[in-house]
């Protein structure tokens, strides 16, 4: 489904505006897993993110997600911190203790600021209410890190 035609009753949701001329991306089909339990919030961002020629895989809930880095370790992992039953915190935790050279991007509505919040095993952080253009600029800004790191575990 498209988020173009995502409903959530009288509202029809439209894609985040993005500035294409304010964030530079590099084509490097890199790999990046979405974990969220947010249906609007996995399609907007996969939507985006195909859109920048990213390899892109959605998980509902940080189970699938665990699975889904089992399956095929993604570059990048973007997970959202407060989901039901197993949070995004736990998540985070088992991957950097199980997979400590992948690159971590963690999400939230709750906290604010450009730091990672205490405690969340992670190396960025994305306040959702920032805007899209803000998520672009951090995953931009990975790309050599990411590229490192997998040069590493190679």
């Amino acid at each position: 489904m498209s988020i173009r035609q995502f409903k959530s009753g009288a509202l029809q949701f439209q894609p985040p505006f993005i500035d294409r001329a304010e964030v530079r991306m590099p084509n490097n089909g890199m790999r990046v897993l979405i974990v969220d339990d947010d249906p609007f919030i996995r399609e907007s961002l996969s939507e985006i993110l195909t859109g920048y020629r990213f390899r892109v895989r959605c998980a509902d809930g940080a189970c699938a997600g665990l699975s889904a880095i089992r399956q095929e370790m993604p570059d990048l992992l973007l997970c959202d911190l407060h989901m039901p039953g197993l949070s995004g915190f736990e998540l985070l935790s088992a991957v950097r203790h199980r997979f400590p050279l992948l690159y971590v991007i963690a999400m939230s509505g709750s906290f604010f600021g450009d730091a990672v919040p205490p405690g969340v095993a992670a190396d960025a952080f994305y306040p959702k209410s920032s805007g899209i253009n803000t998520l672009l600029e951090i995953i931009a800004s990975t790309v050599g890190s990411v590229a490192g790191r997998t040069a590493r575990s190679a």
